[in-house]
């Protein structure tokens, strides 16, 4: 009779004490897209500071450059704050349709407000114009 009441103890004790349940883990994502994701977020970064310093932060100045399929998918990524789908053609044909560098969306531009990340988001005119300015402001 005791091992029975000590049973029926056990089994209220884990009923009654038991630890809660651990919460659920996140379901991780594979390589492929958390590295898609995060160059979706470095390309947003950067339309946003290409947007702010070449086109006084107005969208709708660099998409009346763009087709309008593009440019209807660039005010849909900018309204729902991204998407870890942006589109490799959409970025290439922003830097083009802006003069800018392959890739440029891609890359980190930490130093949003340094003079050299300014240079980059000039188009290629405009950057040879300043890179011949310097060049004459060197010469002694």
């Amino acid at each position: 009779m005791g091992k029975i009441r000590r049973t029926k103890r056990d089994e209220e004790q884990l009923l009654l004490w038991s630890d809660p349940l651990p919460a659920p883990l996140k379901k991780k994502l594979p390589v492929k897209e958390q590295i898609l994701g995060r160059v979706a977020v470095a390309r947003l970064k950067n339309i946003g500071l290409l947007v702010r310093l070449r086109f006084r932060g107005d969208v709708g100045r660099l998409t009346q450059l763009l087709s309008a399929s593009h440019a209807k998918t660039l005010e849909g990524l900018c309204q729902r704050g991204g998407s870890r789908h942006f589109d490799d053609k959409l970025a290439r044909r922003i830097e083009a349709v802006c003069g800018l560098e392959r890739g440029w969306l891609d890359l980190s531009h930490a130093g949003q407000d340094t003079l050299a990340t300014k240079v980059t988001v000039l188009d290629r005119r405009a950057r040879r114009a300043v890179n011949e300015i310097v060049e004459a402001l060197l010469q002694p």
